[in-house]
């Protein structure tokens, strides 16, 4: 992992949290506008873009939950709960609300990407399925990938029922170790 740390920037009443993990690539996530009061709290990824300078250069997913990841090479909509590049200029996006973004990068190849992975798309295996699809369509081997998890809802505020408890403790046995 990279020494760098996570840094707020504010523009046009939007929070964005930037991470610089080399001079060519530049991870972020958004919150809602503080300003915002309706009860839905979405904004557009567009106009959010628009504001950090890369509006036409969007790539959104369709997420479902599941363990479909895509590789990417120009802007539009795709049905995937993960993508990635090897081109530069696009802006990969993710949503959650409790679900892990996580953003991957390579710093020796051209490769930036996200998932969305809550239980069901952790379940499937989904950061799994990214790195063997990376691996395949690209080459670049697990080792050179790095990664960020973003923010997410902790056990404080999240309750799982016995039958997500259940099917993972069938996936992986050693779980409750």
């Amino acid at each position: 992992m990279t020494d760098k740390d996570w840094r707020l920037i504010s523009r046009d009443g939007l929070r964005f949290y930037v991470l610089d993990p080399s001079p060519d690539i530049e991870v972020l996530f958004t919150t809602r506008r503080a300003r915002d009061t309706d009860s839905d709290h979405n904004l557009d990824v567009q106009e959010q873009l628009e504001v950090s300078g890369l509006g036409g250069l969007l790539v959104t997913m369709k997420q479902t939950h599941s363990s479909r990841v895509v590789r990417v090479d120009r802007p539009g909509e795709i049905d995937a709960d993960g993508c990635f590049s090897t081109c530069s200029n696009l802006a990969l996006s993710v949503r959650v609300a409790d679900c892990v973004p996580l953003f991957l990068w390579s710093l020796e190849d051209t490769l930036v990407g996200v998932m969305h992975a809550g239980w069901r798309g952790t379940l499937a295996k989904i950061a799994l399925r990214f790195v063997e699809k990376v691996e395949s369509e690209t080459g670049i081997p697990p080792h050179r990938l790095r990664y960020s998890l973003g923010p997410s809802i902790g056990r404080c505020c999240y309750k799982v029922g016995d039958e997500v408890v259940k099917a993972f403790r069938e996936s992986w046995p050693a779980a409750d170790r």
